[in-house]
């Protein structure tokens, strides 16, 4: 059977792709150009109509940024925290105490970066991410799932877990600056000295026999 050749693209095809590419990297340099920008400013400030959902109106149209829910809904948008202007000053990491149902309490923790090797970091550096997310935005939801999650990789078969307390452990990272504090700084042991670190209480739960299943 014979097949057609397939047609090359129309004027219009083209056009259309072509006007999607600028519109994708204009939106995609707007949002990560540093502060202060007059082009920045401009980018982000284009509003269409745009439907927007509220629990208590429903559905409605309101002006909105286009590159901001072009870049949110599509999940392409990202954030100056590890460079500049304003870099992370904490190492932090979140990690939970189980208490199973005769009393005994159990550490849970994810795998941090600066305990495994260079190979087990590229596999596991998701977790970093996601512990972030964790302790930066105050879900209930989000938090009280990961618990019941800890929960049921925790327990043991007649000893499951009861409770569980999600934590947050920071650690304030000292300037890098030869004037101040000369000498030099070892991050890697910096990192791994459990002592520096301090607590902060993210959730605690109950865990029901339903959470379980």
């Amino acid at each position: 059977m014979d097949v057609p050749p397939t047609r090359l693209p129309s004027v219009w095809r083209r056009s259309l792709v072509s006007t999607f590419i600028v519109f994708h990297w204009a939106c995609v340099g707007a949002w990560i150009w540093p502060n202060p920008s007059d082009l920045k400013t401009f980018l982000l400030g284009i509003r269409v109509p745009l439907p927007v959902h509220d629990e208590r109106a429903g559905w409605t149209v309101q002006p909105r940024s286009v590159a901001c829910a072009y870049l949110f809904h599509t999940a392409q948008h990202q954030d100056w925290a590890m460079f500049a202007p304003n870099p992370l000053q904490i190492n932090r990491y979140v990690a939970a105490t189980v208490t199973l149902r005769d009393g005994r309490q159990e550490e849970f923790g994810f795998p941090r970066l600066s305990q495994l090797g260079m190979w087990q970091c590229l596999i596991q550096k998701r977790y970093r991410k996601y512990q972030h997310r964790i302790a930066e935005e105050p879900v209930p939801a989000y938090r009280e799932d990961l618990a019941r999650y800890i929960a049921r990789h925790a327990g043991r078969p007649g000893n499951p877990a009861v409770r569980v307390t999600l934590y947050e452990y920071q650690s304030p990272i000292p300037r890098h600056d030869r004037r101040r504090n000369p000498g030099w700084v070892d991050y890697v042991d910096l990192l791994r000295d459990h002592a520096r670190f301090y607590q902060i209480v993210l959730l605690d739960i109950l865990i029901r026999p339903e959470d379980l299943e």
